[in-house]
């Protein structure tokens, strides 16, 4: 904080009039420059100058002058000693090459020394104002920066005209040096103040967590109101502890940390966890650098919540992996195609389908379609080249040939985004190996025709063998049993007239040897090939045998009629006759 320095002493007049030599300016110089080291206000200490000076130059008005930041006008600085209308006459004068002496001074960078302001040029337009009060003479000195940038002018004022002796230019290089570095030391204090309160309001403002510590021993001076967020700690608790006492951090994490920040002054980019104060913890980043604030060496740390962003990427890459082994199950990989630039991303597991290490190449468009099989180039080629035209979806196979000669089936599948005019951007889409299940589709397809030719040769066969088995049974037995019926009628008409009952037996017999052939008529009918197109409905009659009306009616009638279907019964005594 400033202190206030004390007034500057009337100054000893020597026999000749002036003020007390050069002891008396050196003292006063000491002064001055003590009120700078101490931080004296500007105003005060550009006072103290001005009356300085004029102590050792009775007679003389002088004043200070300040050049604003735009660097146009000239505002006052200190004139004790002027009077106060004129003083407010000059605050605000723009610089130009016809502004008196302090305007034209600083605008020419140059010393410029008017004898009389009533004659003059320069003082044209400002005659009237310095007429009132009877100034004459004015001579004006830019204050230089140690830099050479104008910071003001040191004017001195006379009742008369007049020229400045070689004492008096003495006594300007004396003023314009400890107005420099006054104006330059309040300037810089200023701008601190300025730049404090900014840094202050940014600080208390920044959305990001922020904490002031003091190196030598831990001490939270200032943290901002996300910083309390993030702990879940009142600001009274926080200011004038340490984090170890918090329990932020462990205490040897924290020596770990100083003894790193000491050797490079900052770290930036150091991942951690604070914990809060309901017990959860939290994922940061925290950057750290050491800062001078009021003399102490501080540690000012930025923090950054992560905790969610590292929930996500968690989940991204554990959907990541998911998605790789889905894509490893179902050999199918992903790519990417950005129309416009011509950059191509391929799956890691693409990359595998098509024989290639991930990584190893650098996808293209041209390079997939080096891989396409011969055969198959032109038909991906206007396929992708269409949907890129179009923006319309697609799906085809198509074979891939692998560095190490390996032959691939490849289902494709592709989809295109397009930007607000129609215009396609982006291709992207899947690539499923199916060589495994085209093939298994082909063995299917040969197996079920295989099963079909094997069927009708088994029809044909059981037709063939149905049809010899039906001409056996017609041809052969039926010519046995036929040759039997013959021969039981002879006999019938042999024994008619020896025996009685004789020929009701044989009649039997014959009517049973009649059903027999028709049966055997019927099952030859039967077996024979195509009979069961030919097959009459549940409607149709039927014989008592049981066969179809129509093979009844086509068998050859009997020389007797049959007689009921019974097994014969022949008596002991019959069977023995001759």
């Amino acid at each position: 904080m400033a202190h206030a320095a004390p007034p500057v002493r009337p100054p000893e007049v020597s026999p000749d009039g002036r003020a007390g030599g050069a002891d008396h300016l050196l003292r006063g110089q000491t002064l001055v420059l003590e009120r700078i080291a101490r931080g004296a206000p500007l105003p005060e200490v550009l006072q103290a100058i001005v009356t300085l000076i004029e102590s050792a130059a009775p007679g003389m008005l002088c004043s200070i002058l300040l050049l604003d930041r735009e660097g146009r006008r000239l505002r006052h600085g200190a004139a004790p000693t002027l009077p106060a209308a004129y003083n407010a006459a000059v605050d605000g004068l723009e610089i130009g090459p016809h502004a008196g002496s302090c305007g034209t001074a600083v605008f020419r960078r140059q010393a410029v020394v008017v004898r009389d302001v009533q004659v003059d040029p320069l003082w044209e337009r400002y005659r009237a104002l310095a007429a009132p009060h009877g100034l004459r003479a004015c001579w004006s000195t830019p204050i230089l920066s140690a830099a050479g940038r104008v910071l003001g002018t040191f004017a001195m004022y006379y009742r008369e005209p007049r020229e400045p002796t070689a004492t008096e230019q003495e006594l300007i290089t004396t003023a314009t040096d400890l107005a420099g570095i006054a104006i330059e030391r309040g300037r810089a204090e200023e701008a601190l103040r300025e730049s404090e309160q900014r840094f202050a309001k940014a600080f208390h403002a920044n959305p990001a967590p922020l904490c002031i510590t003091r190196l030598e021993d831990g001490l939270f001076l200032d943290v901002n109101a996300a910083f309390l967020r993030l702990t879940g700690l009142p600001r009274d608790e926080v200011i004038g502890r340490t984090s170890v006492q918090l329990g932020l951090i462990g205490a040897a994490e924290r020596t770990s940390f100083l003894d790193r920040l000491r050797g490079s002054g900052a770290i930036p980019q150091i991942e951690s966890v604070v914990r809060h104060r309901d017990g959860g913890r939290r994922s940061v980043v925290v950057s750290v650098v050491l800062c001078d604030l009021g003399g102490d060496a501080c540690i000012l740390s930025i923090f950054q919540d992560v905790t969610q962003r590292r929930q996500a990427d968690d989940a991204l890459r554990t959907r990541e992996r998911q998605l790789l082994l889905a894509q490893q199950i179902a050999h199918m990989g992903s790519w990417e195609w950005e129309i416009p630039t011509g950059t191509v991303t391929w799956s890691d597991e693409l990359c595998r389908i098509l024989g290639l290490e991930p990584g190893a190449v650098r996808p293209s468009y041209e390079g997939f379609l080096a891989l396409v099989h011969p055969d198959d180039q032109d038909a991906v080629r206007e396929t992708i080249d269409r949907a890129a035209d179009d923006g319309q979806p697609f799906r085809f196979d198509f074979r891939t040939c692998r560095p190490d000669g390996a032959v691939r089936i490849l289902h494709c599948r592709g989809e295109v985004t397009c930007d607000a005019t129609g215009r396609p951007m982006r291709m992207f889409g899947t690539d499923q190996d199916v060589t495994e299940l085209r093939l298994a589709d082909e063995q299917l397809r040969l197996s079920q025709q295989k099963l079909r030719n094997l069927t009708a040769h088994q029809l044909e066969v059981r037709e063939e063998e149905r049809g010899r088995i039906a001409r056996e049974i017609h041809d052969v037995l039926g010519q046995i049993l036929t040759a039997l019926k013959l021969d039981v009628s002879s006999l019938r008409e042999m024994v008619a007239h020896r025996e009685p009952g004789v020929d009701t037996r044989l009649q039997e017999i014959a009517g049973l040897l009649d059903t027999a052939i028709k049966d055997v008529r019927r099952l030859a009918s039967e077996l024979r090939p195509g009979w069961a197109c030919r097959r009459p409905s549940s409607g149709s009659r039927a014989t008592s045998s049981g066969a179809p009306a129509s093979n009844a009616a086509s068998a050859p009638s009997s020389p007797s009629s049959p007689s009921p279907r019974r097994s014969p019964r022949v008596s002991s005594a019959s069977s023995k006759r001759p």
